[in-house]
């Protein structure tokens, strides 16, 4: 173990309970497991159960026994994991086939959180593998640049799943073929650190509550359980206490905080004690604009960042990353912190960089920052006054309906955490939006607690966040990590209100529960207990109706947006029908056209203000078009 200096000895010797006592007494006797990588587009996973040690170089600790974890492997490969799973490498445009076989002794999932797929291919709690049965699954990877991750999904036991191993990172590659837009991520990907496990390094964060099965044998087991006010473990990749050994050189840190429920506030610091500035380069769907100078940052479940970190001229020396809980408001509204844990945790040292010469490696050809990195403003879409906005709210909840039940919970003492007032139904549609359609989201906490808000499908830039208490702005500088680039998991801490704004370019299918992508709090006990919705991206196809369209057939509606009256230039030689609806798919009007050529119009005064779909059937076919009624 390298020692910690005299001066940081001396220190910690003046405050018993300092964080710098801590540094000078903890040892860090494992090496960092690096997962391997699936660098096919072929991928055969399978999940199975392993005796796994959490602590293998202390013989001392409790956790140096093996515990019974679950993994996923890719099927036949010579390096087993076990626990979490290889980083699987994607790449943009690829033709993806998925195999998961079930190999545990439960019903699971695997939900691929991030990643831009159909409906069908998400790995949601609709997409259930049964024990001994093997999901198939292919698809398109649409995404470019980033880092995702995979995890189980099924309803009510995904923290369970979670907490035993089940999770593992995607990589996504830059593309390379330098067309258009492509040509920027080429120049980053020739300019950042991208050796696996060289100078690119994969870091899940997560805590773990370890019972007593047997005290004869001192056997212990992952406590799945609800709770979390007693001695969690911290661990780095399925390990407590770990070292890695970096080079003197730039190196990129792929952060996921994989954990169930504890958010952290990362942060670096030298051998002194000292913090450590760290360049964030990325959020979860890719880059940020530009580097952001960060001596620490929140992560809440399920959050992804990318670090850079100048070692340069640093060999010999170690470096720090802890959780900075001091710095956390500690007033209960953030699960991890000292109230919330009642109050075991404390500043922690989750693992240490060890610094060793660089050798036959090219020097990183960074040489300062800030560095520019994407136009993130030329992805946001454009909204409209006319663009179609929804307002999704967190409550505590005892009285709570869903698919037009109303009921009192089983323990009034005990409210639940719900998104509008309605626990999950997998038999419920949520929400509907359309197929092609720009959107903005309003998310607003009225409870006691920070929330991680995430959605399936998309990805998403969050334009304002305001105390709904007070009003008051969030300064968005102080958050560039939420701020400045693609989100598809937000934190939205105790009082806070967010917008933002999303596109919902593709994939639409019929309004039904099975087509559905989830919304839901990514600390999973809550998601769990039902909070969480789903929501159809319609293709505006009504069911009752015929669904073929005549590529023929035509029709231009306008003004567009209208108030009164709408006029549809087209013709029809025998009577026609208009369908009016709400883009949940609620029929608001029909009318009768007479026949035409040319020219008609329709009366829309009675028409809710908003977004509709305007359905016209005739003997010839149906089309359908969006309007904005104001």
């Amino acid at each position: 173990m390298k020692t910690l200096s005299t001066k940081l000895l001396l220190l910690a010797c003046i405050s018993c309970f300092s964080f710098l006592e801590i540094c000078a007494q903890q040892d860090f006797p494992n090496p960092l497991p690096i997962p391997y990588q699936i660098k096919s587009d072929n991928i055969l996973l399978e999940m199975s159960e392993h005796e796994h040690s959490f602590n293998p170089g202390d013989p001392t600790h409790y956790l140096n026994k093996p515990v019974k974890a679950f993994a996923f492997n890719e099927v036949g490969s010579s390096e087993q994991m076990t626990i979490l799973g290889p980083s699987i490498v994607w790449n943009y445009k690829a033709q993806l086939h998925n195999e998961v076989t079930n190999n545990i002794d439960r019903v699971s999932t695997t939900h691929w959180h991030g990643a831009h797929v159909p409906a069908h291919a998400d790995g949601g709690p609709h997409q259930k593998i049964q024990v001994g049965d093997t999901w198939e699954v292919d698809f398109e990877v649409l995404d470019k640049s980033a880092t995702m991750w995979y995890h189980p999904h099924a309803i009510d036991i995904t923290y369970e799943q979670v907490q035993m191993g089940l999770s593992g990172m995607i990589y996504v590659e830059d593309p390379f073929d330098g067309v258009g837009d492509d040509a920027i991520l080429t120049q980053l990907h020739e300019i950042l650190p991208t050796d696996y496990g060289v100078n690119d390094f994969p870091l899940i964060f997560q805590t773990k509550f370890f019972a007593l099965v047997d005290s004869a044998t001192m056997t212990y087991r992952i406590k799945d359980e609800l709770g979390f006010s007693t001695g969690y473990e911290y661990m780095v990749n399925g390990v407590l206490n770990p070292h890695l050994d970096v080079p003197d050189n730039m190196i990129r840190l792929r952060v996921l905080n994989g954990d169930g429920k504890f958010t952290f506030k990362f942060a670096i610091h030298d051998e002194n004690f000292e913090p450590v500035p760290f360049q964030l380069i990325a959020t979860d769907a890719g880059y940020t604009d530009q580097s952001y100078a960060m001596e620490s940052i929140y992560m809440a479940p399920g959050e992804r960042t990318e670090w850079l970190v100048n070692l340069r001229g640093q060999a010999g020396k170690s470096f720090y990353i802890y959780n900075a809980i001091s710095q956390f408001p500690n007033d209960g509204s953030i699960i991890g912190d000292t109230v919330t844990t009642s109050p075991y945790v404390r500043d922690t040292i989750l693992m240490r960089l060890d610094v060793e010469p660089n050798i036959n490696a090219p020097l990183s050809p960074i040489v300062s920052f800030p560095i520019n990195l994407v136009n993130v403003d030329a992805e946001i879409p454009t909204i409209y006054p006319w663009t179609n906005r929804r307002v999704k709210t967190f409550y505590q909840d005892t009285l709570v309906s869903n698919c037009d039940s109303t009921w009192v919970v089983a323990n009034t003492k005990k409210p639940i955490f719900t998104i509008d007032h309605a626990p999950m139904s997998l038999h419920c549609v949520n929400d509907v939006v359309m197929v092609d359609s720009t959107e903005v989201w309003e998310i607003v906490n009225t409870t006691d607690r920070g929330h991680p808000f995430h959605i399936h499908d998309i990805h998403f830039w969050v334009i304002d966040a305001w105390n709904n208490v007070t009003d008051e702005p969030i300064i968005k500088s102080q958050y560039p990590n939420i701020f400045k680039g693609p989100k598809d998991n937000v934190m939205v801490f105790k009082d806070w209100t967010i917008q933002f704004v999303t596109n919902f370019a593709d994939f639409g299918t019929a309004i039904a529960p099975d087509s559905c992508y989830m919304y839901h709090c990514h600390i999973l006990p809550h998601e769990d207990k039902g909070m969480m919705g789903q929501f159809v991206v319609w293709n505006g196809i009504i069911s009752d109706v015929e669904t073929s369209l005549d590529p023929s057939l035509s029709m231009k509606l306008y003004p567009n947006p209208a108030s009164d009256i709408l006029n549809l230039e087209s013709a029809s030689e025998k009577e026609s029908q208009v369908r009016i609806y709400n883009t949940q798919g609620q029929l608001l009007g029909k009318r009768t056209l007479a026949p035409f050529s040319g020219q008609t119009y329709f009366s829309v005064a009675d028409i809710p203000r908003g977004l509709v779909l305007v359905e016209w059937i005739t003997n010839d076919g149906r089309v359908v078009s969006k309007v904005m009624i104001q």
